[in-house]
């Protein structure tokens, strides 16, 4: 069995002390904050390739897009869809969990 490289993004679900457990956004009103592609330039969307496949299909754009819309929308008065998706990759740029389970004697498979 190969090694496991690194983990991937699943999603990026905002939640703070008055809405802790939000598990989708459908209560909130977007207006006009629809997935746009044009507001991921094109460094970002080669880094969420990586950082943030649709391990299920071929179609990242269509995996992203629904993120956002169930997700990533709650924290539109905080982040928008730019920084909402440069912040997952942040995360997952700065944190290799196969290195801090390795670190703690835990090789995953």
């Amino acid at each position: 069995m190969a090694q496991l490289g690194r983990f991937t993004t699943h999603g990026l679900w905002p939640s703070n002390i008055t809405w802790p457990n939000q598990k989708t956004c459908d209560t909130i009103d977007s207006g006009a904050q629809k997935f746009e592609l044009t507001m991921i330039s094109k460094t970002l969307i080669s880094n969420l390739d990586i950082s943030w496949p649709n391990l299920k299909g071929p179609d990242n754009l269509g995996f992203w897009q629904y993120e956002w819309i169930s997700h990533g929308k709650c924290s539109y008065s905080s982040f928008n869809q730019t920084q909402y998706f440069q912040l997952a990759y942040n995360i997952w740029s700065g944190i290799n969990l196969v290195d801090i389970l390795r670190q703690g004697g835990i090789t995953p498979r």
